[in-house]
This record gives C-alpha cells, structure tokens and sequence, in this order.
C-alpha cells in the first residue's frame, strides 16, 4: 500500500510534540551536568540519541498513519515519565509499547521502545536487564537495518556503555569498536551519495568513541 503525504498542516501538532520533547531533554542534560558524573556525559547524549531516532520514526508515522500513532502516544509519555524519575510508570507505558509494536510487526518501532525501556533501567542500576534490553535491540536493529546503519551503532554503543559499568571493560571495548566501523562505513556511504554534512556527523560520532575509549 502506498504511503501518501498527510500534509503540512496535519503535520504541525506532531512537530509541537517534539518540541516538548526537546526541552524536555534540555531539563534531564541541566539535571545531570548538576550530578558532575563521567557517566552524565553519556547518558545524555543517549537520551538525546532516542529523541532524534524516536523523531524521525514518528514523522514516518504521522505521514503512514496520520498525526499519531498509539506507539507515538506511549512512547511520548513513557519518556516523561522516565524523565521525571517515575520508572514503575513509564516501564508500564513501554510495556504497552512493546505490544503495540508487535501488533503492528514494526521492528523498528520494537528496537526503539526496547533501547528506551534498557535507558530506564540502566538509570536505576539494574544493568544486567538494561544490557539485555539492549542486546535485544541490536539484534532486531542489525536484522532490519543491516549491520551498517548510525542506529545500529548507537545500540552498540548503549551495550558498550552498560558493561562498562558491571566492570565488562574488555567486552565494552570491542563494541565500542564495532560502533567505530559501522559510523565510519556510514560516513563512507554518505559522501559517495554527496551527503557530506551528514557524512561529517558521523565521522564526528565515531572520533567522539574513540577518544573516550583511548581515556579509559
């Protein structure tokens, strides 16, 4: 079935959304640089990682299926919820998530709920869920994406990230090296088809893995 354009207009309660979701990643960063954490670093640039995917996921959706979508609708609250530190409910939300993306057969959908619900319980220091969570993520991202894809690697670097910190210091590395490759192959990509600036953003990404790999 073809996929037909909803229009500017039905477009614009969406884009209002995800301007909520912005500032809101905006309060988490000011919230965590408070912590003065090494990890802070990370966690918010994943935070920030998952609002960009999850953004250009539901403007796929609104343009498929209208302005929202139930998943858009769960996944929008559970972040909040997340963001306030209410976890019991936002793993609720991302649990109906889960079965709204398998109702609807969207892996993509499915990764991205997973890496989110691996967030909330990294933030509450149950890594070994957090690390399953995102194994499984990568798993269904690299079978629909193909190995070589920038969302791929950023549940490459989620796996490397929780590791590290159950003390997994050589497993974490040699993600981390995987995320490296696959953003670079991407970059290469993206030059050949004239992209640069998207090109230049990856490569950024994977020097940005590669100096915080030779500090540690």
């Amino acid at each position: 079935m073809p996929i037909e354009s909803s229009g500017e207009n039905s477009l614009e309660p969406l884009k209002q959304l995800l301007l909520e979701e912005v500032r809101a990643v905006n309060a988490y960063k000011n919230a965590v640089e408070k912590r003065h954490m090494w990890i802070g670093e990370r966690a918010v640039q994943r935070q920030f990682g998952i609002v960009v995917l999850l953004s250009l996921w539901l403007l796929c959706a609104s343009t498929a299926f209208g302005d929202t979508t139930k998943w858009h609708q769960l996944m929008k609250a559970a972040v909040e919820a997340s963001q306030r530190a209410k976890y019991q409910q936002s793993e609720k939300l991302l649990g109906d998530a889960v079965d709204e993306a398998n109702k609807s057969k969207n892996k993509i959908w499915l990764a991205i709920t997973l890496n989110q619900l691996g967030l909330v319980y990294q933030d509450q220091d149950e890594y070994e869920k957090a690390e399953g969570l995102f194994k499984r993520a990568l798993a269904i991202s690299e079978k629909a994406l193909g190995p070589c894809h920038p969302q791929v690697a950023d549940c490459l670097e989620h796996c490397a990230a929780v590791l590290r910190l159950q003390g997994k210091g050589e497993q974490a590395s040699k993600l981390d090296k995987r995320a490296v490759v696959c953003l670079e192959r991407c970059a290469a990509v993206r030059r050949m088809k004239g992209q640069n600036k998207d090109a230049e953003k990856l490569e950024a990404r994977a020097g940005q893995i590669e100096q915080h790999h030779e500090k540690r």
